[in-house]
């Protein structure tokens, strides 16, 4: 009887043979016959980009609302 088990993805750092640290996402899956382990995959997908991307994103909206609880007055914007 051939089983797979799936492991759920999960976030790590990796650091690369130069010396820098990427984001990864990781996940694997292995396979047991009767009990046996006969073998695994692994697949790990940088994910760096996408952190930085969400990490710009939350600074521009901190910005963002820094700069309209400053005003005095309120702005109101219609017909976009």
């Amino acid at each position: 009887m051939r089983t797979i088990t799936r492991s759920r993805a999960f976030q790590a750092v990796a650091r690369a043979k130069d010396g820098s640290v990427n984001h990864v996402v990781m996940s694997s899956s292995a396979q047991f016959r009767d009990g046996e382990f006969r073998k695994a995959r692994c697949v790990s997908l940088d994910s760096t980009a996408e952190l930085q991307a969400e990490a710009d994103r939350r600074e521009s909206e901190h910005r963002f609302r820094a700069v309209l609880d400053a005003m005095p007055v309120a702005v109101y914007a219609t017909g976009w």
